[in-house]
């Protein structure tokens, strides 16, 4: 998996969810800010960080993870990505206590939706 250029200095990567997919946006410039972490530490570590090799990155070099929102496609490699890359975590206010205990958020998301939560 690649990061595809969306337009000068932001890039898509389309990383694995459930039979689908979901988006992680690079912005790079005078710093480098990754929007989304996917869903999970294996996506950080098999898709994530070697796209972001394959443009000449270190996971080092992310100064700011963005959160657009707390689903777990969206979220779950967020500990991981935190862990690699030392940046900075941006988040909407209204989601903070979500990112604080996302077990407890998790719980309460898939008691809405069993069908589509997985084990």
């Amino acid at each position: 998996m690649k990061f595809a250029p969306v337009c000068e200095g932001i890039w898509l990567l389309r990383t694995p969810f459930s039979g689908s997919w979901s988006g992680v946006v690079l912005v790079s410039g005078d710093c480098n800010i990754l929007i989304d972490s996917g869903a999970s530490s294996d996506v950080a570590d098999n898709c994530i960080i070697p796209a972001l090799k394959e443009l000449g990155l270190q996971a080092k070099e992310i100064d700011y993870l963005l959160l657009t929102h707390c689903h777990g496609d969206h979220v779950g490699g967020l500990r991981r990505l935190k862990e690699l890359t030392g940046a900075q975590i941006a988040v909407f206010k209204g989601s903070l206590d979500k990112i604080r205990d996302p077990l407890k958020y998790s719980k309460k998301i898939r008691a809405a939706f069993p069908e589509f939560s997985p084990p």
